[in-house]
């Protein structure tokens, strides 16, 4: 997506063009949920994007900054799945002393076993997971969910210059 035009960009605006897809397709990017993203031309590199017909939590808005989106079906319950990364989330800013709620957004790719694995940036996440069958006794990634949210807590690349309380 970085244009090869030798041209120094400092900002970058992307429309998604949801002409083909899917009836009531939506987008989400790691800057924001609508449909235009205005972020700089160097944050791109750090920035994950989805659009289609995504799964969502909560439904509508934010829970203290948070929301989830997903596409496919995973083999696990994935508005309960989120509604618990929501709650880890929520636990992890109050453990690290976070009192003000940030914009902090995860977004799921269901794909071909084995799929498990996930990257983690400064306000958001994506994963990888099984897509399958429902299957009542799967409690789906929570482990791989709560690493990720992890990241944003912990010094690292992520977050070089930030410590936790």
């Amino acid at each position: 997506m970085m244009p090869d035009d030798g041209v120094v960009y400092t900002n970058a605006r992307y429309r998604w063009d949801l002409g083909d897809l899917a009836p009531g397709s939506i987008t989400t990017s790691g800057a924001t949920d609508d449909n235009d993203v205005r972020a700089p031309l160097a944050s791109l590199s750090t920035m994950f994007f989805m659009a289609g017909p995504l799964h969502r939590y909560p439904a509508k808005g934010e829970r203290g900054g948070f929301a989830a989106y997903w596409h496919g079906t995973p083999a696990w319950d994935g508005q309960g799945v989120m509604a618990w990364v929501a709650s880890m989330y929520e636990y992890m800013r109050k453990f690290h002393g976070e009192t003000t709620p940030r914009r902090y957004r995860v977004m799921g790719r269901m794909l071909p076993p084995p799929a498990y694995g996930g990257q983690a940036f400064s306000n958001h996440f994506i994963f990888n997971a099984p897509v399958g069958p429902r299957d009542s006794s799967d409690a789906g990634p929570q482990l791989l969910l709560a690493h990720e949210i992890g990241h944003l807590f912990v010094r690292g690349l992520q977050n070089p210059g930030h410590v936790s309380g």
